[in-house]
């Protein structure tokens, strides 16, 4: 009966938690502002900074939660962001790791920017301040997972990034993490490439018979996994031989979906990213947390949760 009762307490978190991300990330989230925008908003941010400065300790709990308070209630965007990007910056140069990570997790809530690129850029300045082994091991380990992150979300430039700070900052311990998150970078890299070179064999093969079922497959994996145009390979699915791919392109074509259509072409969408060589999931994965998305209010009881549970595991929440 304990365990029963363990396991009904922890659906039931699951259930509360996927529904405030979900909340998080219904929302609309502000783009970051124009270089331009951001310059003409500085010295009004500056001043402001300053005058929180004088009745709070910089970089004490009142002054940290004054600044995100003032940021939130700022109508202006530029301003807005300004306001936090100083906050971290300030606690990257003080050394305050708490404060770095809670100010990065209210931008990328609040603006469309990766959780995981400002983690590369905040914990690359903050290794170098830290000497404490256990402040170290923690920004190694947020480092490394924001690379593997970064190579998931196929943003192949901040995780080379990350690597060369890593290799650069980082005890020696710590290198051989590292050198594994390169080595997994070089195979996605290697399987990029292979797709790539790949693709005008297909398109000639294509060109010679356009009802080539396997190179219609092939083509339309390719528009997923490396383009990420889905309109074109709903055409080239269509063609295929394969009756999962057909019924995506079939769903896919709809105008509208109940939400049981939107349940089951999410399921699709998910069954096929797990199928696709690893760190090429990203984009399919980001397709199915749309579609379950569309229909999460619609569900009720086990289904709502394994719904939401699957948003989560489709890994649109921690961006």
């Amino acid at each position: 009966m304990a365990g029963l009762s363990t396991a009904i307490r922890s659906t039931a978190f699951l259930a509360v938690f996927a529904c405030w991300q979900i909340m998080v990330y219904s929302q609309e989230l502000l783009e970051v502002p124009e270089r331009e925008t951001l310059v003409a908003s500085d010295s009004l941010v500056k001043e402001a900074s300053r005058t929180l400065a004088k009745s709070h300790v910089q970089g004490s709990e009142q002054y940290v939660t004054a600044v995100i308070a003032l940021a939130k209630s700022e109508t202006e965007p530029s301003r807005k962001y300004l306001l936090l990007k100083q906050l971290m910056d300030e606690s990257i140069a003080s050394g305050n790791i708490e404060v770095t990570l809670q100010t990065i997790d209210v931008l990328t809530t609040t603006f469309n920017v990766p959780r995981y690129r400002l983690r590369i850029e905040g914990v690359s300045m903050l290794i170098g301040k830290k000497k404490e082994l256990d402040a170290r091991t923690q920004c190694v380990g947020l480092l490394i997972s924001s690379i593997r992150e970064a190579i998931d979300r196929q943003d192949f430039a901040t995780a080379t990034q990350g690597y060369k700070v890593g290799l650069r900052e980082t005890p020696k311990e710590a290198k051989k993490q590292i050198s594994q998150c390169f080595v997994k970078l070089k195979r996605v890299l290697d399987e990029y490439e292979s797709m790539s070179r790949d693709a005008d064999g297909i398109q000639k093969q294509l060109a010679l018979d356009e009802n080539n079922a396997k190179a219609n497959e092939d083509m339309g994996k390719y528009c997923v996994l490396v383009t990420g145009e889905i309109d074109r390979c709903k055409n080239y699915f269509s063609r295929s031989q394969n009756p999962r791919l057909q019924k995506i392109a079939a769903l896919e074509s709809m105008d509208t979906l109940s939400a049981e259509d939107q349940r089951k072409l999410g399921d699709l969408w998910r069954d096929f990213a797990e199928s696709q060589p690893e760190g090429c999931r990203s984009k399919p994965q980001e397709r199915a947390a749309s579609w379950y998305l569309k229909c999460v209010d619609t569900m009720k009881g086990v289904d709502s949760v394994i719904v939401k549970s699957r948003i989560e595991a489709a890994s649109i929440i921690d961006r």
